[in-house]
């Protein structure tokens, strides 16, 4: 087929079958691509939203925090929001699906709803990770532990709808319901 031969009217309609098929192939993948994205800069994204938070109520931030232990080992905590009350120290975490457990938990039940059938599958409870990292800041830093407030920050998409939202100072919240969180501890 030459193109040379084909009509107007032929030209017409294979470019709109061709713009039609990568519109709609665009739509299609453009989910994957944002989730991609969203784990990639995971940590970037978060903290442009922290940030604009802990600006506008002119509280202290210091992403990636590095604490240098005995025997060459670092503890990184993400975010350290210092609010007018409470020292939060925050990890940032991504999951695509539901999550299940309790504070007390040594692993919660993770299942993933990428697949067809979700997957199952066990995590160390986030609670208790970060529980660890608080004790080994306050342990170089000398501060009251009563300072400090856990906060394990998921993304929008995460179902943490059945996990206890708060344990003795540990809360698990996503992104969006972060700064209301924060407001209703600091009041």
């Amino acid at each position: 087929m030459n193109i040379g031969n084909l009509t107007n009217l032929q030209l017409t309609i294979i470019t709109l079958l061709g713009t039609f098929i990568l519109v709609s192939l665009t739509f299609l993948l453009l989910p994957f691509f944002k989730r991609q994205y969203a784990i990639r800069n995971l940590h970037k994204l978060f903290n442009e939203k922290i940030h604009r938070y802990v600006l506008e109520k002119d509280y202290y931030l210091i992403p990636q925090v590095k604490v240098k232990l005995p025997g060459n080992r670092d503890v990184i905590i993400d975010h350290l929001v210092f609010g007018n009350k409470y020292i939060y120290a925050i990890k940032d975490l991504y999951f695509q699906g539901g999550l299940l457990g309790k504070g007390s938990d040594k692993e919660w039940s993770y299942y993933e709803y990428k697949y067809q059938e979700p997957k199952y599958r066990y995590i160390p409870n986030p609670f208790l990770l970060n529980r660890q990292r608080i004790e080994k800041l306050i342990m170089v830093t000398g501060l009251e532990p009563t300072l400090f407030i856990s906060v394990i920050l998921v993304n929008n998409d995460a179902m943490i709808n059945r996990i206890p939202v708060s344990e003795d100072n540990q809360f698990i919240v996503n992104i969006r319901q972060f700064p209301r969180l924060l407001d209703a501890i600091e009041s």
